[in-house]
């Protein structure tokens, strides 16, 4: 193979071996995805806040349709986010580091290229499915099992493959800390996504927890939430010690502190996803060890922010004068290289911003009054626009003249780009932050003389973030014309370049091998014990470099705290079962159909389902949940947000007439609130529900280990009797008896989808202050499965 040219277009002649000639074309690609997917999440996040800020405003338009509420786009964006942003901009540093670090080209082309189309496929195929009411119902893994398996096949068949074997066929042994972070990030994320398959499969695009409620949230918390942590800090992090040093041209600034970083997140970063849980039916020595966890892993996160801002500032470790970094002062002119830094400066900053808040939030008096607020939105924010972006941004613009060989880049626009994205996430973030601050302090605030609430209406609370959220919105445009600003300059950028530098020959210098031989300590000839002699041997860290040359012990250790983590936090949780309740029975047909459209509608991503043992909780909501409640609920729907008030002690509070009157109009002069973000769910009122596949339904409720001692043929019956019974509130309050549906025939209240969920809704929180259901079976049978005593 003849190289054209290099990366910096010079001409060469040189006859190169395949593995010495980088695949920039692949870097190309996920770069250019990254500011697609990056434009997309931004306007998406936009009008999601929008849609809060102005819940009437898509049925003015004309564009009310039930794939469009809020609910189920959220799921969408935090794919998009994720997934789609951060996942294709993490790709890109891996696959233009990963080659330069191990002096070989990827070892298949192929395996690049269709880790590169499945993995849009995979979210493609999850911005489809969503909103048409596929969904496992999961806040963090919404997506059903098919996505699931195309993830796990995308993630370890395509591109875990491809880059353990370069991995092992590298040229150059001594692996760069960038690498270390990767190969974590790897083997971490495809033990969890094989977790995510251990679902009940029901149809080719349904299924079912087969955990429920404690366990299950459980789970979630730490394998779903840990996958979406380990994408977003990981291969950033891998992407900081590859490009700040790159781009200052200075070496790192301690490679003792990155050594210590890295093993000691490596030993502290499974044991925190708990910690979103905190205060909840957990088991509370799983809270407490994610407590500890979490405030320990501050300080090795903060390595990373220390040595990254130290290196931007040119400080260099005494001990770390051998190594340097092959940086190339003469790649892009002065301004460029600036507004690179700029870029990465700020990502860095935002990675000791949440970081930090992530250890403050992990203390659990501190959680009891965040968790559940705005500061959820504003630490996502702050992850993905502020960190993983910024940094995302500032390596995509470093590269440019290096994978299109020439530079062509508009540094006026580069730098209108940094001034909105930096403006547009400062604005986004810091409105979060406040208004989780105020709402928190809103929610927990108690009158001092009387010991009531200061503001007893949930609705209160809300309006007075609405000005944060006006702030937020403002931030995300400003990002969204940036990303837009970007995508212009790329495009033009790759259009006036294409093709020129298809070829790039990789450096062919191979560090030499460690000394295998330990120099003795300092202190050979003191008077000191023989182990502080070791100790002072073992610290100068000369064992690591050795280390650095065997990629099993990367791969290893990861999968052994995974595994110490799972067996001490996890098992002992699945094993020690909830408490029963005896006054807790399996849901009704009717309410398990409602529960589904709970479900379905992205209700949890809005209203939470835990009361949680505070006093101003207990004192808004009721009693606080126990463990023994969820026996029953597959899957877990306890949320993480609360835009509206929590519903666990929901049953009985309201008429089913008003919660008819409430689902399809929130803002009803007379029965709603002007101030409720929450959006109209008129289809459900006009939506047939279909009484004959509850047979089904009821089936899988028994093989999840729910019992039922009804027929099944006398199943849809129970569910009309106990749907009549609540139209008849509904009627009895002055509600209509048909529904009029445009262009079908009227509908019958009691037909309705919305009685369903009005009958899930009734049920809630009831269950715990009922007697115990009497010994005969038939008159079990009654009270569970027609629903006579779920009514109010």
């Amino acid at each position: 193979m003849t190289a054209e040219s290099n990366a910096n277009g010079n001409q060469s002649t040189a006859v190169l071996d395949r593995n010495q000639v980088g695949d920039d074309s692949i870097t190309r690609w996920f770069a250019g995805a990254t500011i697609l997917w990056g434009l997309v999440a931004t306007v998406v996040a936009a009008l999601l806040s929008l849609s809060v800020l102005l819940p009437d405003l898509p049925a003015a338009l004309g564009v009310d349709s039930p794939e469009l509420s809020y609910g189920r786009l959220r799921p969408i964006f935090m794919a998009i986010a994720v997934y789609a942003f951060a996942g294709n901009a993490a790709f890109a540093a891996i696959y233009y580091t990963t080659q330069r670090l191990c002096k070989r080209r990827m070892w298949n082309d192929l395996l690049s290229g269709l880790h590169f189309v499945g993995w849009q496929l995979v979210v493609i195929m999850t911005i489809v499915t969503i909103p048409r009411g596929l969904t496992q119902g999961h806040p963090l893994a919404a997506a059903e099992w098919p996505i699931d398996a195309g993830f796990a096949v995308v993630w370890i068949l395509f591109f875990g493959l491809n880059f353990a074997m370069t991995i092992a066929k590298r040229r150059e042994k001594q692996l760069y800390i960038s690498l270390w972070f990767y190969i974590a990030t790897v083997v971490s994320i495809a033990v969890y996504q094989i977790v995510h398959l251990l679902v009940v499969h029901v149809g080719s695009w349904e299924s079912h927890s087969q955990l429920a409620g404690t366990p299950d949230a459980l789970i979630q918390s730490v394998f779903a939430h840990n996958t979406i942590n380990l994408l977003l800090t990981m291969p950033f992090l891998g992407l900081i010690y590859y490009f700040v040093p790159k781009v200052s041209a200075r070496p790192i600034y301690s490679y003792k502190l990155a050594i210590a970083q890295f093993w000691g997140m490596i030993a502290c970063f499974y044991w925190v996803g708990p910690a979103q849980l905190h205060l909840t039916a957990i088991p509370g020595f799983v809270s407490s060890l994610a407590m500890v966890f979490g405030l320990i892993l501050w300080m090795p996160a903060w390595g990373g922010v220390i040595n990254g801002l130290l290196t931007l500032r040119g400080g260099v470790d005494a001990d770390d004068n051998e190594q340097t970094v092959d940086a190339d002062r003469h790649s892009g002119r002065d301004l460029h290289r600036v507004l690179v830094l700029r870029f990465l400066a700020i990502g860095v900053v935002f990675l000791g911003v949440t970081t930090f808040f992530s250890a403050l939030t992990a203390i659990k008096s501190v959680s009891g009054i965040l968790n559940y607020t705005e500061w959820v939105n504003a630490q996502f924010d702050a992850s993905v626009f502020g960190c993983c972006g910024m940094l995302a941004l500032g390596m995509i613009y470093w590269l440019m003249p290096k994978l299109f060989g020439q530079n062509r880049l508009n540094e006026s626009l580069v730098s209108l780009h940094f001034w909105l994205a930096t403006i547009g996430v400062f604005l986004a973030t810091i409105a979060g932050y406040a208004a989780g601050l105020w709402q928190g302090r809103s929610l927990m605030a108690l009158s001092p003389d009387t010991g009531r609430l200061v503001e007893p209406e949930f609705l209160s609370t809300v309006e007075q973030v609405t000005a944060f959220w006006w702030v937020r919105l403002i931030g995300l445009m400003f990002l969204a014309v940036g990303m837009l600003v970007m995508a212009i300059n790329y495009l033009a950028v790759a259009l006036a370049t294409a093709g020129k530098c298809d070829v790039v020959p990789l450096s062919s210098k191979i560090l030499p091998e460690p000394n295998l031989i330990r120099p003795p300590s300092q202190f050979a000839d003191a008077p000191m014990l023989d182990i502080a002699k070791s100790f002072d041997v073992w610290r100068r860290l000369d064992w690591h470099r050795v280390w650095e040359r065997d990629a099993s012990k990367f791969v290893f250790l990861p999968l052994l705290a995974i595994a110490i983590a799972t067996l001490f936090q996890v098992v002992p949780s699945l094993l020690l079962t909830p408490t029963p309740i005896a006054s807790v029975q399996p849901y009704t047909p009717l309410e398990l159909a409602g529960r589904d459209i709970f479900v379905r509608e992205g209700c949890v991503h809005c209203h939470t389902q835990m009361v949680r043992p505070l006093v101003a909780e207990t004192k808004r909501y009721g009693d606080f949940s126990q463990a023994g409640e969820f026996v029953y609920d597959h899957p877990a729907q306890w949320g993480y947000r609360r835009v509206g008030p929590d519903l666990a002690r929901e049953g009985g509070k309201q008429t089913s007439h008003w919660h008819w009157v409430h689902l399809r109009n929130p803002r009803d002069v007379d029965w709603g609130d002007p101030r409720s973000a929450m959006p109209a769910f008129e289809h459900l009122a006009s939506n047939d529900l279909n009484f004959e596949s509850l047979k089904e339904r009821v089936a899988l409720a028994r093989e999840l280990g729910a019992e039922y001692w009804i027929d099944d043929d006398d199943i849809p019956d129970s569910a009309r009797l106990q749907a009549e019974r609540i139209a008849a509130d509904v009627v009895g309050g002055g509600g209509p008896i048909w529904t009029e549906r445009s262009g079908k025939e009227p509908l019958m209240v009691f037909n309705s989808e919305a009685i369903a969920l009005i009958a899930y809704l009734q049920r809630l929180g009831t269950d715990l202050f009922k007697p115990p259901p009497v010994a005969d079976a038939d008159a079990t049978a009654v009270a569970t499965n027609v629903g006579q005593e779920s009514e109010t």
